[in-house]
């Protein structure tokens, strides 16, 4: 299969991978919850949409990128979080006894909110990065031991 055949593949995969899970991420009532808490926005699910595309496209198109495969756990880790969140302000009494058990409850609370909004906003783009960086250094490996093979015209 040419470059050009892969990198098609890549592309139409993520996108329809992401439309998968934009499906399930929107039709999902506890991430639609969490992501209101959260402050999330539309604009927030699409970048997070698209870093999931073009890991899949690279996944498709590099076999470098295939043997770190595993990396892409790390987005349904995202969603997990975040419907956790959403879960968790389900069963928060709204009102507060003043004890200081319920201080340390709301203080692991935001603890979690915070960890959340990190993990959603860096991840995507560090794994993104570090397939596109592995794409990269395998095609220029490659490249250099195509140009080793040759003779040379001297």
């Amino acid at each position: 299969m040419n470059a050009f055949t892969r990198i098609f593949c890549g592309a139409i995969a993520g996108l329809a991978t992401s439309a998968v899970a934009a499906a399930i991420i929107l039709n999902t009532p506890l991430a639609n919850l969490a992501a209101e808490n959260l402050g999330f926005t539309q604009i927030t699910l699409g970048y997070y949409l698209t870093c999931l595309c073009l890991c899949i496209a690279m996944l498709v198109v590099s076999p470098a990128a295939r043997k770190q495969a595993k990396l892409m756990l790390l987005f349904a880790i995202a969603v997990i979080m975040v419907v956790q969140v959403g879960f968790q302000s389900l069963i928060e009494s709204p009102y507060s006894s003043g004890e200081p058990l319920d201080a340390v409850k709301d203080m692991l609370s935001e603890l979690m909110s915070l960890v959340t909004k990190v993990y959603m906003y860096a991840m995507p783009a560090l794994v993104t990065t570090m397939y596109a960086l592995i794409a990269v250094g395998a095609e220029e490996a490659r490249n250099e031991a195509e140009k080793s093979l040759m003779p040379s015209k001297d």
